[in-house]
């Protein structure tokens, strides 16, 4: 931005939702990293479902890799990695036997 210019905020959190952001994103971080390489089945607060395996965890990302089964051609060796963001996660379930 340039001095010149005066900006007008069009959005502001409120100071009180970052605090439960911040403690959603930290809670999910700390049971996440305990399922590395475990598979799983996570739901978002948009209702999106995904199945697939923990590879990683940053500050803000689950990382999980999925299979792809939308191509043309299927290939059960390809796999995506798909980073979640830890506080859009509403529901991780731990998948057992695969």
């Amino acid at each position: 931005m340039y001095p010149h210019e005066q900006s007008n905020v069009i959005f502001q959190a409120d100071p009180s939702h970052i605090d439960i952001l911040r403690y959603i994103k930290d809670s999910n971080h700390s049971i996440c990293s305990q399922y590395l390489g475990h598979p799983v089945r996570v739901e978002t607060i948009d209702g999106h479902v995904f199945e697939g395996v923990i590879v990683y965890m940053d500050g803000r990302n689950l990382h999980l890799q999925v299979q792809e089964q939308n191509r043309a051609f299927y290939n059960p060796v390809a796999a995506t990695i798909l980073p979640l963001v830890l506080y859009e996660l509403l529901v991780i379930t731990l998948l057992s036997g695969r």
